[in-house]
């Protein structure tokens, strides 16, 4: 397949030839580029989450914060000790 590029009436042309190889491996690399952004961003937004509002984190992930994590450990050993007394 070639591409043929006029940037303007007076402009000069180029042109630019495409294997159907080259399109794959085109293709493969967007797609994998789109992937690793995606996952990125959901990274990103989970770290930004935990300091900003370590419910939301909670809720995209089921991240918690150390604190919270804490809390809970400790909610859990009360319910243990107060069911064998």
């Amino acid at each position: 397949m070639q591409l043929i590029w006029v940037s303007g009436p007076t402009a000069r042309i180029r042109t630019f030839s495409i294997s159907a190889r080259k399109a794959v491996w085109g293709v493969g690399l967007l797609a994998s580029a789109l992937v690793l952004l995606g996952f990125l961003c959901h990274w990103v937004g989970l770290r930004v989450a935990i300091q900003i509002d370590p419910s939301l984190a909670q809720t995209m992930g089921g991240v918690t914060s150390a604190t919270e994590q804490l809390r809970l450990e400790a909610g859990v050993t009360d319910r243990r000790i107060g069911s064998t007394l």
